[in-house]
C-alpha cells in the first residue's frame, strides 16, 4: 500500500465529514416543524411545560450554543438521545441496520451480477439484435421509479400469484426448519427491486468497457499467441473491464442507502429506511443527524477504500 497516498485520502475525510454535519445540522433546524410541538401534539400543554421540555431537550439555547455541543458530543461518540423514543440514537441504528445492510449486501449482489450477465451478453455480439434489446432492457430498468417497480412485482408475485410475501422480513410462525427459506422469500422482492437499477447501471458500464477492452492491442496480441476465445473474452477483456464497475458500485452505496429508505416503506422492511421516515415525521433532531452522519460516513468511507483498491487495480494511477 503507498503510504503517503493513503493518508492523503484519510485526511481528506475529515473536513468533508465535519462540513456534512455542520451543513446537516443547520438545514434540518431551518425546516418548518417544531419538535416539541410534534412531541406533545399540538395544543396539548400549556406553555409552561412547554417551555421546561424544550429547556430539558436543549433547544432554547441558541444555535450555535445547540451546534457547538452537538459535535461536542459525536466526538465523544455520543449521537444524542431520540426525543420521541427515548433510547439512544446509536442503540436505535444499530438494531435496525441488520436488516438494511442484509437488504443492500443482497440488492448490490443481484444488480452486480445482473449488470455483468446483460453487459457480457450484449458485448459478444456488439450492434446485433441481442445488443439492441439489451440496451432497451437496462434503459427500462433504469427508468422506473423503485417505488412503482415494488408495487408491481407485489401485485403480480404477492397478489396475483401468490408466490412470495408481500411485506416484512418475516412471518409470525415459522417452524423451525423453514426458518431461513422465509427469510429469503421475503428478501426476494426488494432485492431486485433495489438492484435492478444498478444492475441497468452495470450493465451499460460493462458491455461499454468490454467492446472497448476488445479493441486494444493486448487483446490482438493475445489471439496472435493462439489463446482461445473464451479465455481472451473472460480473462483478459473482462478483467480489466470490470475496473470502472468498481468504481461506480462504491459511488453507488449511498445512493442505494437512500433508496433503501422508499423501498423499505413499500415492502414494510424493518430497517434503517423505516427509522428515518419515523424520524423525519416526528421532527426528531437528534435521530434525523444521526441517520445523515451514518449515510454521509458511509459514502465517504466507501468512496476512499474505492479510491484505494482502485490505486492497486489500475497500474496507471500509481504511475500518475
Amino acid at each position: 500500500m503507498d503510504v503517503p497516498y493513503t493518508i492523503n485520502r484519510t485526511l481528506q475525510i475529515i473536513p468533508v465529514v465535519f462540513g456534512i454535519l455542520i451543513m446537516s445540522f443547520l438545514l434540518i433546524h431551518a425546516a418548518p416543524g417544531d419538535p416539541i410541538v410534534m412531541f406533545l401534539g399540538e395544543g396539548a400543554s400549556d406553555p409552561v411545560f412547554e417551555a421546561k421540555i424544550r429547556q430539558q431537550l436543549g433547544l432554547d439555547r441558541p444555535l450555535y450554543e445547540q451546534l457547538f455541543f452537538y459535535l461536542q458530543g459525536v466526538l465523544t461518540g455520543d449521537l444524542g438521545t431520540s426525543f420521541h423514543q427515548g433510547r439512544t440514537v446509536l442503540d436505535l441504528i444499530l438494531d435496525r441496520a441488520v436488516p438494511t445492510i442484509v437488504l443492500m449486501g443482497s440488492s448490490i449482489i443481484f444488480g452486480t451480477l445482473m449488470g455483468i450477465f446483460m453487459g457480457v451478453y450484449a458485448a459478444t455480439k456488439p450492434y446485433a439484435m441481442r445488443d439492441n434489446v439489451t440496451i432497451i432492457a437496462s434503459l427500462i430498468f433504469f427508468s422506473l421509479p423503485n417505488f412503482w417497480l415494488g408495487q408491481m412485482l407485489i401485485l403480480i408475485f404477492s397478489v396475483g400469484l401468490g408466490l412470495l410475501p408481500a411485506a416484512g422480513m418475516h412471518s409470525f410462525m415459522v417452524p423451525d426448519d423453514q426458518f431461513w427459506i422465509d427469510r429469503i422469500l421475503h428478501l426476494i422482492l426488494p432485492t431486485i427491486t433495489l438492484g435492478s437499477t444498478l444492475g441497468a447501471f452495470v450493465a451499460r458500464f460493462v458491455r461499454t468497457s468490454m467492446i472497448e477492452a476488445l479493441s486494444q492491442d493486448y487483446i490482438l496480441t493475445a489471439r496472435a499467441k493462439g489463446l482461445s476465445n473464451h479465455a481472451i473474452f473472460y480473462v483478459h477483456a473482462l478483467r480489466n473491464a470490470l475496473l470502472p464497475v468498481v468504481t461506480y458500485i462504491g459511488l453507488r452505496i449511498g445512493y442505494m442507502l437512500s433508496g433503501a429508505v422508499v423501498i423499505e416503506s413499500v415492502f414494510g422492511w424493518p430497517g434503517l429506511g423505516l427509522l428515518m421516515i419515523d424520524a423525519l415525521f416526528d421532527r426528531d433532531y437528534p435521530l434525523i443527524l444521526g441517520m445523515f452522519i451514518l449515510v454521509s460516513l458511509s459514502v465517504t468511507i466507501v468512496t476512499f477504500l474505492v479510491d484505494i483498491l482502485y490505486f492497486h487495480l489500475d497500474p496507471r494511477i500509481r504511475l500518475q
